[in-house]
């Protein structure tokens, strides 16, 4: 349409000029003739008072003739300028852009003035036609020979920090833990426009990267029209054969992987959801969109400026040859993120347990104080993948931990998690290869007899460095687990302990107390002593009983301190600091001064239903109460004082909060604000445990503000990620509430 009236215009604009050059020309030969004749006829006819008449007749009539041939050259200019006008706001309208608009020029004062501004429009007419042909050709151009500077380029930067910049930042250089470098040289130079698109319309399933089809085909060419524009220091060329099939052997390339790659991608290439520094290379989202040669020429060129160095020559993290690449190349998409098949048969007989299911499942809900792969951390929680302990314990023990938890500890009962949750998590520990493999049988129906008083002598001496001095754990500020609360004694048959004692926990400072190379050589009636001191500590059937001063309120931060880390660390950390894709940061500077002491109690009361965020109705006013005491005595830079009004009532359009919502917050926090389950790195913020304690307020004021030292930016002014209005932002809020 564009080109079709640029030709339209060309042609009226030369077919005026034609015209106007004869008609100027006719007329002013008119014109000088009949001033000629009439000059001529006055000097023959002088004299009598009839020729004076004549003579005046003459020169009204050649007045008349120069007016007239003055006024037809200005209606003809004033004609071609309006055509050309109406030509050139046609293509504007069309174009649906700025372009320059033909100037009207004044009225000419003298003939020859008229006649050097047909010259000048000409010319006019002719550089605004090569103006705007440049403009629509860098619109039909594909993307890969668009001009770096074209007008593409600022619209596909703005897209990107719309949609794009949260993870990756605004300039593309990626978080790491979050969103790998996007602008990266190697990066642009190995993957093709069709890697990035499939890429971003498809998503990559597991991580943060949301599939985003609400992008149109013509958005995306520009975001990557912006990324192929950016300044690319010493430059290289990659050519990448995504036709070429690369075979290896897969079971080389496992260990080969796991020397090279595992500590940053994760033991099967999980990435980030394994707490890994560089994305999840091992899963389907990449493996689906990558070709081979993709990854063979990644891992020889790397990622300059990342931690991801090349590995291929003497400059290499290591000198890996194409054989070797070839073998991880095998092990990412033949055994990539798949784990050996159970070994033991799972309780519940009406479902398939599923290792691979289980592992997620671990991920979401126990992996913050087990650790990766179950391995534990001292002071925190006990490995439980442990050849040991799955020797000793039974499904049905582990099982109860899970519903049950252990009172007085931070393992909370998890009777949320269904029957085959349950069963696809035991299936997930069982698959743990174990190198060489014990049999022990335990006997829930033996019962220990002993001396208490023995029992506590030996405790003391052998057990309440690791334990605590009466089994309160990591309560106590000990290494090892509370042994002699009721959680355990509720669980543990005495033969499980008797067989813990003598087996111990291999790959722990849970050392063996039997036998020459045991810590101490325990016989059993001292471990039995031992059991009869535990079973005096507690009632099995009574957890320890509130005392008066747990309800008091009027927090005491030192204690606070004490309480959160052993409730609260695992997820938050230690300094409450958050980590993305867990748990939000809640020493912020802005989510203290938003949030409210009741809001927080809330909180960690009810819990944030359907995230790891469990109700915690086991804490008592007293310790919650130091825990908000301690996150407000932690010290703050540059505080703020931001006013939540709890009664406020924000009424907006949905459908429209909808759209502003998939735009700024739906790559973070969701596409329906699912949070983290969505595999994204923010909180779910759609869920009915936020929206039911957070008011329309605190959500506008979070928004307006976000959270400092985090990936929520504010989204109010000028230097907001986005500048919302405030309407803009009740939007969003009306969407959230109608989401439940």
């Amino acid at each position: 349409m564009i080109m079709t009236l640029l030709a339209e215009q060309q042609n009226v604009a030369s077919a005026l000029d034609t015209v106007l050059i004869i008609l100027g020309v006719a007329i002013l030969l008119v014109a000088s003739a009949v001033a000629t004749l009439v000059y001529f006829h006055i000097q023959k006819v002088k004299g009598t008072h009839a020729q004076n008449e004549t003579i005046g007749v003459l020169k009204i009539v050649a007045a008349a003739l120069v007016l007239l041939a003055i006024v037809m050259s200005v209606g003809i200019f004033g004609a071609r300028f309006k055509a050309k006008e109406v030509v050139n706001a046609a293509i504007q309208s069309d174009n649906g852009k700025k372009h320059r608009t033909f100037k009207t020029v004044s009225t000419p004062s003298s003939l020859s003035h008229n006649v050097g501004s047909i010259q000048t429009n000409i010319e006019q007419d002719k550089q605004i036609a090569q103006t705007v042909a440049v403009t629509a050709s860098a619109e039909v151009t594909p993307v890969e020979s668009a001009p770096p500077h074209s007008v593409v380029e600022i619209s596909g930067e703005q897209l990107f920090k719309n949609n794009c910049g949260a993870c990756h930042k605004a300039d593309g250089t990626g978080n790491v833990g979050l969103a790998p470098s996007v602008r990266n040289r190697d990066f642009l130079a190995i993957a093709s426009d069709e890697f990035i698109s499939k890429t971003i319309f498809n998503g990559r399933a597991g991580t943060a990267m949301i599939p985003r089809p609400d992008l149109s085909s013509t958005q995306v060419a520009s975001i990557i029209t912006w990324l192929r524009s950016l300044e690319v220091k010493t430059p290289v060329n990659i050519k990448v054969d995504n036709t070429k099939t690369i075979t290896g052997d897969a079971e080389a390339g496992h260990l080969q992987y796991t020397l090279f790659c595992s500590s940053c991608h994760g033991p099967n290439g999980e990435g980030y959801s394994a707490g890994g520094s560089g994305p999840g290379i091992g899963l389907p989202g990449f493996i689906n969109t990558a070709s081979d040669d993709y990854i063979m020429q990644t891992i020889k060129h790397g990622r300059i400026g990342t931690a991801m160095m090349g590995f291929d020559g003497a400059t290499g993290l290591a000198n890996l040859n194409e054989t070797d690449m070839a073998n991880i190349i095998s092990f990412l998409k033949v055994k990539g993120g798949q784990l050996e098949t159970p070994k033991h048969k799972v309780v519940a007989a009406d479902v398939k347990p599923d290792a691979a299911k289980g592992l997620r499942l671990y991920n979401a809900n126990c992996m913050a104080c087990h650790q990766k792969d179950g391995l534990g951390k001292a002071g925190l929680a006990p490995s439980i993948r442990n050849r040991d302990f799955l020797a000793i314990a039974s499904d049905a023990f582990i099982e109860k931990t899970i519903t049950q938890g252990r009172a007085g500890t931070a393992m909370i009962p998890r009777a949320d998690l269904a029957g085959e949750q349950v069963s696809h998590i035991i299936a997930y520990l069982r698959s743990v290869e174990v190198a060489v493999p014990v049999d022990i049988t335990v006997d829930d129906h033996w019962k220990a007899s002993g001396n208490k008083d023995s029992g506590k002598a030996k405790y003391v001496q052998y057990c309440g460095a690791c334990h605590g001095q009466n089994g309160e754990g990591y309560n106590s500020g000990g290494a090892g687990p509370a042994i002699g609360l009721a959680g355990f004694l509720n669980v543990a048959s005495d033969d499980f302990i008797r067989q813990t004692v003598k087996l111990g926990r291999i790959g722990t400072a849970m050392m063996s107390f039997d036998g020459a190379k045991g810590l101490a050589h325990l016989n059993e009636s001292d471990i039995g002593d031992v059991i009869v001191y535990l079973r005096s500590l507690v009632d099995p059937g009574v957890a320890k009983a509130k005392t008066d001063s747990d309800d008091q309120v009027g927090g005491n931060a030192v204690e606070g301190q004490k309480t959160f880390l052993m409730n609260c660390g695992a997820c938050h950390q230690p300094d409450g600091s958050g980590r993305p894709g867990m748990a939000p940061s809640i020493r912020n500077r802005d989510f203290l001064a938003i949030a409210s002491d009741d809001f927080i109690k809330k909180t960690i009361k009810n819990g944030r239903v359907g995230t790891t965020m469990v109700a915690r109705p086991d804490l008592s006013e007293k310790q919650v109460s130091d825990i908000i005491a301690f996150l407000r005595s932690l010290k703050i830079d540059n505080p703020v004082n931001i006013t939540v009004d709890i009664n406020k009532k924000i009424d907006g359009n949905a459908e429209m909060g909808a759209k502003r919502f998939a735009q700024h917050c739906a790559a973070c926090h969701g596409p329906k604000g699912e949070g983290y389950v969505a595999g994204v790195p923010g909180p779910g913020i759609g869920r009915k445990g936020f929206l039911d304690v957070a008011c329309d307020d605190y959500i506008l004021q979070t928004v307006k503000q976000g959270r400092i030292g985090t990936a929520m930016m504010p989204f109010s002014g000028a230097k907001g990620l986005a500048n919302l209005t405030d309407d803009e932002i009740g939007d969003i809020i009306s969407y959230l509430r109608g989401l439940n």
